[in-house]
């Protein structure tokens, strides 16, 4: 079962708001501009790392994770950002590494000049003032060793960020690797992706095919594991070709595949999903595992609508766009509420225009439309309100989809348009095809009369936070782009006229509908003005392709795009024989011209041809840009006008390709990362100013540059012309760290105690701190990162930077140990809690006066130790002990977690002095309490009583239905088999003594039950041609325990006595066979004894003595006799044969005999049943960080 160490992120969420006004130069368009007042808001960008491991037996490594960050498109160049811990403690960066310690000499974090930066295993990245409506894009770049699984494994993060800041979130999972081992398990994991927070709509089964060392991995049993609980949900089997189906987010296990053996693991598509990464993956199986992950998603984008305060009950309106920018008419998605739910179960889709509606606090899932497809989302204006996100009128352009499913949040504010006039401009397409470019349009404002001008009329037209302020001409006029609203404020309380003039050729108003009129109260005017688009082709274009001597040359494809991402190209195609290529209907816009193939033994052009129409002027047309520079007619050397007729001229543009050469990419002579090298570049023959492509950064590596050669002697010179194929070879060294040894400052130090040499070890790798010898009557007390030895050096630590560890010693005088206990899950003690109570231990050096010592607690506690009671068990109030469990290091307030637990001091250290002040080091020396499993550990902290009874004395007088120990009258009771241990009982109760009967083991293992193996186990008494199916078999785990003393096993010293209650259907006249599997105890998993399936198979059975009585079955157990019991009858009711002796066990793990699997018992009063194991193992959900209180 995997088990996961999550831990705890702590989001600091400042929000930052700035009010200021900027100056703002006039321009020379009319109309002017004045001023500008901003509403700076610049919220914080939030970028955390979490890490859980796949198998706690192993420790995760201290590693350090790369992300790269882009903001609005671009990479985040050298940007500052400041870092947390998982406690929400800040983290400063200095010359000799990273510390929460706020001192002098503080570095600053900043991303690299490629938008990189590093995070370790629970810290947060917090990049302040980042701004609202920033679009950002978090990518993390792969580690050996992890597996990113949130998000996706391929997939980045990203989203716009909000007025109260956004955050991106990274989970990565541990997976070790155990060499020497001959079978491992292979793990194949299906996951579904969908945007957080939103219910999936759907489900869906996933085919795939499995081959193991080439071969088909045909009729193979495999276990199918869910995601969330861990749990077993159901088994399966491949078939003939390998070929078996997961249902979603669910993980097929198959069980001892060799280790080292190849796998090919192939997912067949399923309609209506993609899948994120290759279909196809292969690897070599290790062990103790290998997981292979598939993530399957149906989302695309989502586009969401909120307010920044308050809701609305209005419908706000959406135009998506394709790549050609027409509406995208019929595109599906599901409507969620503000909650995340589902409001209809079906699909939905846009208008035949391309229009879709929300209301405030809902969003649209679009599902169906593959990666790679450019889209644009735009929110038409509507009165009384202003677009906040995004910043642009424009909405959201460009954007492609990825396997990172993007929300596009549109944030609108609503506004208090009290006294206003209000002029939105809307433009809708007649045809389907949306302008390229956002063209303005002009207005005239006039009083009643229509024909008296308003002048120097003060309005303001928002994007997103910030509001330009302009003012009309002295014609009344002013302009505005569509979606756009001008809103003036300080107009007086009159009739007012609003006309349209000047319009562009494109597009057309009805007469009726281009002059308004209306009058201005208190309750604000609203004109709104909605022009129909037609688009116009200006041109086509026209593109000549030569070769390098001026020849037409065939075979060169290009491909025409609206964006510069050069994806979903609007159109393609290849030069004929002439070297012509033809892109007919252009219009006005922006265009990208790329070569997408060269043809044979030449270059493709290195950069795409930017190519804007604009429009000049109603009167003159438009004007043609090619990469910044503006064309006319005149201009006929590689870019010309062709007129076609009054309407349209052609644009001709011819280019050039030259011969190419191949530029690869290899290891030099030496160490290297294993990185994956560039892939090779094709460039034009003769070029100069090449610049090779860098390699990814490695951990632990410096890469000192390209060579000619491959011993790397002469380095790459970017001046020389490349004439022909050439091959570059890297050179990388391993960075190292120094490691300096000193003992601690002001503290006395053994003088025979040697320093450790200074060393020189590999950078980015893990360090294990040298050791030293203890000299007598010393303790080394460990190296520390600072001179005061406040915080100690953790072995295994990866080195980053140089390192300095300072030695620190203590002279012994006296050592305070507790005892090392055993227990079981519940009970109670001395102070009423779950724990044992704690014995401690006092010895001290000779010449040592136990008895002048005065002991101090760090809680300003003090006790004495008499000289008597010195070296033998002490209960001392005065000491509170924590128990840490040694699976997760935490401190537990109970012990409903079985396992190993340290058993610390809270108030500790421990000081003693003299009557005259002189201070004696006392050392502190942890013991040990092993808690072992019950099978309910809420239960027992309830009501023990349900799984205990208390033991009696004498015979007994009555049978009983469950178990009951006797004890002799005379025995004497030890603690743990220890006399000097004690026998404790509570504050307000002596010790109790009870006979702890528990459940049955539940869990699995070799796929076969625990209660199996046992019964495999009982098999081996009867004769060989026995049938387990004709058996009945019930199985107890018993032994003594202080219910009043957290549950400590007990022993009698003359035994003890068991009656057993008949199982139903049966009597004193039932033939029985009582078998004790003797040594199996439950501390299966701990390192203690051997996993469960050892454990049973080297169980010594037992054929035990039993007398039947009218008190029930009656059986002796000796002082330290206790542990699971099997009881075995004929179902048939006959006699059951004579026992025979078992076979010899080899030591050999235990192999389950599937013929031999039974249901145990048949009858309903099944007494008491083994506990399970795998439930045990898994620290409880309601287990908090506590401290027990004396």
């Amino acid at each position: 079962m995997k088990m996961k160490k999550r831990l705890l992120r702590v989001m600091i969420a400042v929000l930052c708001i700035l009010s200021m006004v900027l100056p703002v130069c006039a321009e020379e368009t009319t109309p002017r501009v004045t001023f500008e007042n901003v509403k700076n808001t610049n919220p914080d960008l939030y970028i955390s790392k979490e890490v859980e491991n796949a198998d706690d037996r192993y420790e995760m490594p201290d590693t350090r994770f790369t992300f790269t960050l882009k903001l609005n498109g671009e990479l985040a160049e050298e940007k500052e950002y400041r870092v947390y811990d998982e406690t929400g403690k800040e983290v400063f960066k200095y010359q000799d590494g990273e510390s929460t310690e706020d001192k002098e000499g503080k570095l600053r974090f900043a991303t690299t000049r490629s938008g990189n930066f590093t995070l370790l295993g629970g810290q947060t990245a917090r990049f302040e003032y980042v701004g609202a409506g920033t679009q950002y894009e978090v990518t993390e770049s792969e580690t050996d060793g992890w597996t990113q699984i949130r998000p996706a494994a391929g997939t980045s993060l990203r989203g716009t960020v909000a007025p109260a800041g956004s955050s991106a979130e990274f989970t990565n999972l541990y997976e070790p690797t155990v060499p020497g081992q001959d079978t491992a398990d292979l793990k194949i994991v299906k996951n579904v992706s969908y945007p957080d927070g939103y219910e999936l709509p759907e489900s869906a089964s996933f085919g795939f095919v499995l081959k193991i060392g080439g071969k088909a991995y045909a009729n193979q049993i495999y276990t199918v594991m869910d995601n969330s609980s861990e749990e077993a949900v159901s088994t399966g089997q491949t078939d003939t070709e390998g070929r078996f189906v997961l249902p979603q987010n669910t993980t097929a296990v198959f069980a001892e595949v060799a280790a080292d053996s190849d796998y090919e693991i192939t997912e067949e598509e399923t309609e209506g999903w993609r899948t994120v990464g290759e279909r196809v993956r292969k690897g070599a199986v290790k062990a103790p595992f290998t997981s292979v992950r598939y993530t399957n998603t149906q989302a695309s984008f989502v586009v969401s609508k909120s307010l920044t305060e308050g809701t609305s009950e209005d419908d706000f309106t959406f135009t998506l766009l394709n790549n050609k920018n027409n509406v995208w008419g019929e595109a599906q998605y599901y409507l969620y509420g503000s909650d995340g739910k589902l409001l209809s179960a079906d699909r939905k889709q846009t208008g035949t225009d391309g229009r879709f509606q929300l209301k405030a606090g809902q969003a649209a899932v679009f599902v169906g439309i593959p990666a790679g497809t450019v889209y644009q989302v735009k929110e038409e204006p509507q009165a009384g309100y202003v677009q906040r996100i995004p910043v642009s009128e424009e909405g959201y352009t460009d954007m492609v989809v990825t396997d990172s499913v993007e929300e596009l949040t549109f944030m609108n504010e609503a506004l208090d348009t009290t006294g206003e006039l209000s002029v939105l401009k809307k433009v809708q397409s007649t045809t389907g095809e949306d302008p390229l470019e956002m063209d303005e349009f002009t207005f005239i404002l006039k009083k009643k009369d229509g024909q008296t001008p308003v002048k120097d009329a003060v309005y303001a037209v928002a994007v997103g936070d910030s509001e330009s302020t302009f003012k009309t001409d002295e014609e009344g006029r002013f302009t505005l782009k569509a979606n756009q609203t001008a809103r003036f404020r300080d107009l007086k309380p009159e009739t007012y006229v609003v006309e349209e003039v000047d319009l562009p050729d494109e597009y057309a108003i009805a007469e009726a509908d281009r002059i308004k009129e209306g009058t201005l109260g208190t309750e604000g005017l609203v004109f709104e003005f909605v022009n129909g688009y037609t688009p116009q082709v200006l041109s086509n274009l026209i593109l000549h392709k030569l070769d390098e001597n001026k020849a037409a040359l065939a075979d060169a494809e290009f491909g025409l795009f609206t964006t510069p991402l050069l994806t979903d190209p609007i159109g393609t195609a290849v030069s004929d024989q002439e070297g012509k290529i033809e892109f007919n209907g252009l219009r006005l816009g922006t265009y990208y011209l790329a070569e997408t193939k060269a043809p044979e033994g030449y270059a493709c052009l290195e950069d795409a041809i930017k190519i804007e129409l604009k429009r000049e002027s109603r009167e003159e047309g438009f004007k043609l840009i090619v990469d910044g520079k503006t064309y006319g007619e005149d201009d006929t050397q590689n870019i010309w006008f062709e007129p076609v007729d009054a309407d349209r001229q052609d644009v001709h543009i011819r280019v050039e390709n030259q011969r190419s050469v191949t530029v690869s990419y290899a290891f030099g002579i030496g160490e290297h990362p294993a990185v994956q090298l560039p892939a090779d570049s094709i460039i034009a023959k003769g070029t100069t100013g090449f610049k090779p492509e860098m390699p990814k950064e490695a951990a632990g590596y410096i890469f000192k540059g390209w060579y000619y050669e491959q011993n790397c002697e002469n380095p790459f010179d970017e001046k020389e012309a490349i004439e022909e194929d050439l091959i570059l070879y890297g050179k990388w060294i391993p960075e190292t760290v120094n490691v300096e040894y000193h003992w601690a400052e002001g503290t006395e130090t053994p003088a025979d105690a040697k320093l450790p040499k200074k060393q020189t070890v590999r950078k980015e790798q893990p360090y294990t701190a040298e050791r030293v010898t203890t000299s007598e009557n010393w303790i080394f007390k460990g190296w520390y990162t600072d001179p005061d030895c406040t915080t100690a050096y953790v072995d295994g630590t990866t080195l980053h930077d140089d390192l300095d560890l300072y030695g620190k010693w203590q002279k012994v005088d006296a050592v305070l140990r507790s005892a090392d206990l055993t227990a079981y899950t519940g009970g109670t003690s001395m102070d009423k809690d779950s724990f044992p109570t704690a014995r401690f231990l006092l010895s001290v050096n000779e010449g040592v006066d136990v008895e002048v010592l005065t002991f101090h607690t760090s809680d300003d506690q003090t006790f004495t130790v008499s000289k008597a009671d010195a070296g033998t068990e002490l209960v001392i109030p005065e000491l509170t002990e924590n128990y840490v469990h040694s699976g997760d290091n935490a401190d537990y307030e109970d012990d409903r977690a079985a396992g190993i637990y340290t058993i610390e001091l809270e108030n500790g250290p421990i000081t003693a002095e003299t009557a005259d002040g002189q201070e004696i080091a006392v050392t502190y020396d942890p013991g040990q309490l092993v808690v072992r499993y019950v099978s309910n550990p809420d239960m027992a902290l309830a009501d023990l009583g349900k799984i205990t009874t208390d033991v009696e004395y004498g015979s007994p007088s009555k049978a009983r239905n469950t178990p009951v120990a006797y004890l002799d009258r005379d025995a004497e009771i030890s603690t743990n088999g220890k006399e000097s241990l004690g026998l404790l009982g509570t504050l307000d109760e002596k010790a109790n003594i009870a006979l702890l009967h528990d459940d049955i083991l539940t869990g699995e293992a070799g796929g076969q039950e625990y209660k199996n193996m046992l019964t495999d186990r009982a098999m081996e008494l009867l004769p060989p041609d026995s049938k387990a199916s004709d058996y009945n078999f019930d199985y107890a785990y018993l032994d003594l325990i202080n219910t009043n003393d957290g549950n400590v096993w007990v022993s009698s010293d003359k035994g003890s006595t068991i009656y057993l209650p008949y199982p139903q259907g049966t009597g004193e006249d039932t033939d029985f066979m009582l078998i004790h599997y003797k040594g199996l105890h439950r501390e299966y998993g701990m390192g203690i004894v051997p996993d469960v399936e050892l454990s049973v198979a080297n169980a010594e059975l037992e054929n035990v003595k039993i007398e039947k009585t009218e008190y029930g079955i009656k059986f002796s157990v000796d002082k330290n006799g206790f542990s699971p019991f099997g009881l075995v009858w004929k179902k048939d009711g006959q006699e059951m044969p004579k026992p025979v002796d078992p076979p010899k066990n080899d030591g050999e793990a235990y192999t389950p005999t599937v013929n031999q699997a039974v249901k145990t018992g048949d009858t309903a009063n099944t007494w008491i049943w083994l506990v399970g194991i795998a439930a045990a193992l898994i620290a409880v959900g309601g287990v908090y960080m506590i401290r027990k209180k004396k």
